[in-house]
């Protein structure tokens, strides 16, 4: 199997995603499954969220021994995707990721 990378990076930092396993429909994807490599905490969540702008994947939060953990999966489409683990990740020290985030969902307006 090649290796696959998935690069980002921005003013908050920069995020390599490394390719785990093959492209597979989402619905097969189950976290029970996944082993403990491919996990990270609400905190590097955040961080995630901002480096990428969950541009092309999508984050999930689930409970795990006892803890909310998130995982990655990069899409190739809307309905395939495949499961990534965290290779390497900075963030600008300087900036507060929860402060970020809540700041910045004052930019967009709520519609009811």
């Amino acid at each position: 199997m090649t290796e696959t990378n998935y690069k980002y990076a921005n003013k908050y930092g920069s995020l390599t995603l490394k390719k785990i396993g093959d492209f597979k429909k989402v619905s097969e994807f189950h976290s029970k499954n996944f082993s403990d490599n491919v996990f990270f905490s609400a905190d590097t969540a955040e961080k995630i969220a901002l480096i990428t702008g969950n541009l092309g994947i999508q984050m999930s939060i689930v409970k795990r021994k006892g803890e909310y953990k998130g995982f990655v999966i990069k899409h190739k489409s809307s309905s395939v995707a495949v499961l990534t683990k965290i290779d390497s990740i900075t963030f600008d020290k300087t900036i507060n990721p929860t402060k970020e985030i809540e700041d910045r969902q004052h930019d967009f307006p709520l519609i009811f």
